[in-house]
């Protein structure tokens, strides 16, 4: 048999350290080279990869020189944000995997991929663990007034009093809607569990004992929303959820109920839930993801009190990245091993 060449496009984020253990595969008769791609050196640089792939596609972005000349001899390619596009595949005639470090596959044509015999996988729920322990903090924080008593103290004002006095409850005593209960959404329900609150979900893949199962009360979304003190959203960003959470939605839930976003700000109106924190049709929100990022130095959330921001990090954690190498490792080990994939992505 012909010996496999992996070649592995690291950044700042999957960089040689973190992707080290797909050196291991050499013992499978593989040949492993690792290329730093200097033009995903920082956060940012990543993130705006992300979002533009998210929303225009894999040829939205271009892969680097360096990553274009690595591929040419490529039998494996593993990337994270590199763009796995038409000009880079173009460039890997021999390419025949790609195994993808990060649950999204955006910055990947899926579709011409398919068409060429490449196959496509995923690191699915590399960040479930990361997003379901921030998303709790979340609740905790903004429930509990953690974030605002920091920011007052830092101001010089030492608050004891705030809007949410009258119901600061233990989470013992609250109810929290989980929307979307798959990975992310089932491991907030298990770390939920912990606390002794009431757990609801509503998830539109789902059916009732599959909700269940994930240790939620299933609930329509409407209802869901009316008994809810928290409101914590985990959908996948689609075209069918896109908007899911409008005017409509926040009208439905109590005065004195959180929103939570650590998902994608494409499932919320970003209009309709500022309208609701003003008016007070709802008690506030914690987000972690927005429209323009970074947050706008204009942006209405800068002026609201009863808002917990912070700047896309739930999912930046060391264990997110060691957990993907972990996934795709294990998965390329089955490739040279003959075993079945998993997480493919164009089947």
């Amino acid at each position: 048999m012909d010996q496999k060449k992996i070649v592995i496009i690291c950044d700042c984020f999957v960089n040689f350290q973190a992707t080290a253990p797909f050196l291991s595969m050499a013992q499978y008769g593989a040949q492993v080279a690792q290329v730093d791609d200097p033009t995903m050196q920082t956060t940012d640089t990543l993130f705006t990869i992300m979002k533009k792939t998210e929303e225009e596609g894999a040829d939205a972005c271009e892969a680097s020189p360096q990553a274009m000349e690595a591929v040419k001899d490529a039998d494996i390619l593993v990337v994270h944000m590199c763009p796995v596009n038409r000009k880079l595949l173009d460039n890997a005639p021999k390419l025949k995997n790609v195994f993808v470090l990060r649950g999204g596959c955006n910055n990947v044509d899926l579709a011409l991929c398919k068409e060429r015999g490449i196959v496509v996988t995923n690191s699915n729920g590399r960040s479930s663990p990361a997003v379901a322990d921030y998303t709790v903090g979340m609740i905790l924080s903004a429930g509990r007034n953690i974030a605002f008593g920091h920011h007052n103290i830092k101001e010089g004002r030492w608050v004891k009093d705030y809007p949410n006095k009258d119901y600061c409850l233990n989470l013992r005593d609250q109810t929290v809607g989980i929307v979307g209960i798959g990975s992310i959404g089932g491991m907030v329900a298990e770390r939920l569990r912990g606390f002794g609150c009431r757990i609801l979900a509503y998830d539109p893949f789902f059916g009732p004992e599959e909700v269940a199962k994930r240790g939620a009360e299933p609930r329509e979304l409407d209802d869901l929303l009316r008994e809810s003190d928290f409101v914590t959203v985990h959908l996948r960003h689609s075209e069918k959820t896109d908007g899911f959470f409008g005017a409509e939605q926040f009208a439905l839930m109590k005065l004195t109920a959180v929103f939570i976003n650590t998902a994608r700000p494409g499932l919320v109106d970003e209009e309709a839930l500022i309208a609701a924190l003003k008016d007070g049709k709802i008690g506030g929100a914690a987000l972690d993801v927005f429209g323009t990022e970074p947050l706008p130095a204009d942006s209405p959330f800068l002026d609201l009190d009863n808002v917990v921001l912070t700047p896309h990090i739930a999912g930046q954690s060391n264990g997110t990245s060691s957990f993907a190498v972990e996934i795709a490792v294990q998965n390329v080990k089955r490739l040279l091993t003959g075993e079945s994939l998993i997480n493919i992505m164009n089947p």
